[in-house]
């Protein structure tokens, strides 16, 4: 195959894993999540056309936008030995150069699409995925506790070690598996309340600073029919 697809819940850390690894096996890439037009897509895959490996992040709708369906069909179909990209336009393409851009071109470039969902009933979505490896990334509660604490030992900007993982002690003993949507992102919100009332602390000396905590474990959001189960298997 000539790409793949990895899907999984956001702010798991497929990103950054799928780059490590990628570095770590000295691969020329590409890596883009910013397109805003399949016009701006196909110039993007021309000028990286001769790259290892193109790496896609999934932007809201790009899976479902026809035109770049079409257009990741070419750069993943293999005819005659070649994999011909092309983009019908009436009006000519250019690339960051300001120099024309051909309607189709051939490409040498693996892909790897990284996507929160994909929409399987979309028929040319389907016909993608037949066509390249495809993985679901589903990160078990406590291997993503253990990243969150990695996070949680790296640096930060306004808060010390110390202060960091006072965040994550907070976070792990205010949520459970029924926490579906934790993530990365989760920590990061948290350490920003911790950062605000330390700052606030810091210039009003009689403020509390210890309201972060009500304030981030207000923002955790959990899945009601785990927690009824939950409660349920606490009072049994």
């Amino acid at each position: 195959g000539y790409g793949a697809i990895i899907e999984g819940r956001g702010g798991v850390g497929k990103t950054s894993r799928v780059l490590k690894r990628l570095n770590e096996l000295h691969k020329d890439i590409a890596y883009n999540n910013s397109f805003t037009t399949p016009a701006s897509f196909f110039v993007w895959m021309y000028e990286n056309r001769d790259k290892d490996v193109l790496v896609v992040d999934d932007m809201a709708d790009f899976m479902n936008n026809v035109k770049i369906l079409s257009i990741l069909k070419g750069a993943l179909w293999d005819v005659s030995g070649k994999r011909l990209v092309s983009y019908n336009t009436t009006k000519p393409l250019k690339d960051s150069d300001d120099d024309f851009v051909p309607r189709d071109f051939e490409i040498d470039a693996n892909l790897i699409i990284i996507t929160n969902k994909l929409n399987e009933e979309n028929a040319h979505v389907k016909a993608i995925m037949t066509r390249v490896y495809c993985c679901k990334v589903e990160v078990p509660h406590e291997e993503l506790m253990d990243i969150l604490k990695q996070i949680a030992k790296q640096h930060h900007p306004k808060l010390t070690m110390e202060e960091r993982m006072e965040v994550f002690d907070l976070l792990q003993m205010s949520v459970s598996k029924a926490n579906t949507d934790l993530n990365i992102r989760t920590l990061l919100k948290m350490f920003n309340f911790r950062a605000w009332a330390k700052e606030k602390k810091a210039n009003i000396p009689s403020f509390q600073e210890d309201l972060w905590k009500n304030i981030a474990i207000k923002s955790l959001k959990k899945d009601d029919l785990v927690l009824i189960i939950e409660q349920l298997l606490q009072d049994s």
